[in-house]
């Protein structure tokens, strides 16, 4: 699941270049929300080793 989070959060602005700060804002609400779930996905990792 990080090499998916990897890709999208350094592929997405190469691929899909966003001009104005209404793409800017998107982008960094989607580098937001996979930062939230790379935390999520961390913290059930830590649960599971213990």
């Amino acid at each position: 699941g990080a090499h998916i989070s990897f890709s999208l959060g350094y592929g997405w602005p190469t691929r899909h270049p966003l001009t104005g700060t209404s793409g800017l804002r998107c982008r960094n609400l989607l580098l937001f929300i996979l930062l939230l779930l790379g935390i999520v996905a961390g913290y059930q990792a830590y649960l599971y080793k213990q």
